[in-house]
């Protein structure tokens, strides 16, 4: 919807909200793709973006991380892994 006044049309922003995703990557990217499909300027995730569980990944001395995920450990040598 454009407003006209004095100083002309003037463009109004489209805003895409969502919650409660709780960590589904389907989910997450029809969010991701809301902006195209709504034509929305601006998307904002409000909140419980994580899933289930949190889990916590550890920095160890050599450079490497490490995470426990359901009893066994993972680990991430590279900035990209993590």
């Amino acid at each position: 919807m454009r407003f006209v006044g004095r100083r002309g049309p003037s463009k109004t922003t489209t805003v895409f909200y969502a919650t409660d995703v709780h960590g589904s990557e389907r989910t997450w990217r029809k969010f991701l793709n809301s902006a195209a499909f709504y034509k929305a300027d601006v998307l904002i995730m409000g909140g419980d973006v994580m899933g289930k569980l949190t889990i916590p990944v550890i920095r160890e001395a050599g450079g490497g991380h490490r995470a426990t995920i359901h009893g066994r450990v993972e680990r991430l040598e590279t900035a990209a892994d993590v």
